[in-house]
């Protein structure tokens, strides 16, 4: 119906409806617009978050990574120290051993020192070696050698009938024989030797006092005797032996 037949009243009233009608189609626009703008900020919104979530992730991995570089760096220091530390100990260890065997070695060959001094006079301090009057009867028949007399030498043959082999004693060598092939037979006993090895056993107190005792002893058999021609060695006796003691007195003071 055309709104030029209604009276005042009539379009007024049909323009209210109007109104009306248009704002409700306006407010179920905006309704609408709303709820996609909400639709779009709620897709927005988990964007976000999923962007936000794949930021935080790689931030995360970024983070582990560097964590991990840092770690790394704090383990290679302690590695780095722990090999220094160990490096520093080892060279020192080595070092100590390197000196203890080095100390070692100066002792022994001092020891050495003073086991060829008195070897040169063992006589004068050890007990009389070889013993007098050992037997030897069954040595001798155990090896099949019979003893001759130097006299008698050229006159006994090689071997006997009971195949006993011809020996002589060694001169200057009690209990030790030699054959005419040169083969020799040492029959000493090996208890109380003079030997190297045996006067090494001895502790260092009681090797300085057996050379004490042999110098003293050398020294006044030389004295009793008194050559002019033993005058320097009587000299480097006396020297050996004012040192001899002085050891001996420090090895006690130290026990």
């Amino acid at each position: 119906m055309s709104t030029a037949f209604l009276n005042k009243d009539e379009r007024q009233f049909q323009d209210i409806e109007l109104i009306k009608t248009l704002l409700k189609i306006k407010t179920d626009e905006n309704k609408i617009n709303n709820e996609i703008k909400e639709d779009y900020s709620e897709e927005k919104s988990i964007e976000l978050e999923e962007e936000d979530e794949d930021y935080s992730i790689t931030e995360k991995i970024n983070s582990d990574s560097d964590s991990e570089k840092e770690e790394e760096k704090d383990d290679s220091k302690i590695i780095n120290i722990y090999k220094r530390h160990y490096e520093t100990q080892s060279t020192m260890k080595k070092k100590v051993s390197i000196y203890k065997k080095s100390n070692k070695r100066t002792i022994l060959k001092r020891k050495r020192y003073y086991v060829h001094q008195l070897l040169q006079r063992w006589w004068y301090a050890l007990p009389k070696w070889p013993p007098e009057n050992l037997d030897v009867s069954e040595k001798l028949k155990e090896n099949k050698l019979r003893l001759v007399e130097e006299k008698n030498w050229k006159k006994e043959v090689e071997l006997n009938s009971d195949d006993y082999i011809k020996c002589i004693e060694l001169p200057g060598y009690k209990y030790v024989y030699i054959t005419k092939e040169g083969k020799i037979y040492d029959f000493r006993p090996q208890e109380g030797k003079p030997s190297f090895n045996n006067l090494m056993k001895l502790n260092d107190i009681e090797l300085h006092q057996y050379i004490v005792k042999a110098l003293t002893n050398q020294l006044n058999d030389l004295e009793k005797k008194n050559f002019f021609s033993e005058k320097k060695l009587r000299n480097d006796i006396r020297y050996q032996l004012k040192i001899a003691k002085n050891n001996l007195s420090n090895l006690k003071g130290k026990k």
